[in-house]
């Protein structure tokens, strides 16, 4: 039997990103959900949601391994987000979208969202 876990987005978070190559909670020393956020919001000034993180999957070239996190972006941030996705973040930044249809190989299978009805991602 599938199982499936939804996340509530809270109020005005409903741009999901993924931060490619970043380890919040699967580090060796992890980084509490609560000081992520904090730091997004402090250190970088973007209200965010953390989701979840996985490590990918190998992709067609045989890499993946790579740990991605996956968060919601308050919608009054996304207008900034466009261009420091690339300026300050590298293009380490994707829109999920964006992500999914460049990197869904490499997603593992119960990350893959399956349902999002404007508050809730359900994914398994």
């Amino acid at each position: 039997m599938k199982m499936s876990k939804e996340i509530e987005l809270r109020e005005d978070h409903d741009q999901v990103c993924v931060w490619l190559a970043t380890v919040i909670q699967n580090a060796k020393e992890p980084m509490s959900v609560e000081d992520f956020e904090d730091y997004m919001l402090v250190e970088l000034d973007y209200r965010v949601q953390y989701m979840f993180e996985y490590k990918t999957l190998p992709d067609n070239s045989g890499e993946g391994g790579r740990n991605d996190v996956v968060f919601a972006l308050h919608n009054e941030d996304v207008m900034r987000m466009v261009g420091d996705r690339f300026i300050r973040f590298n293009g380490d930044i994707k829109w999920y979208d964006d992500y999914k249809a460049n990197y869904g190989q490499q997603i593992p299978s119960k990350y893959r969202f399956i349902q999002h009805d404007g508050f809730n991602y359900s994914f398994g």
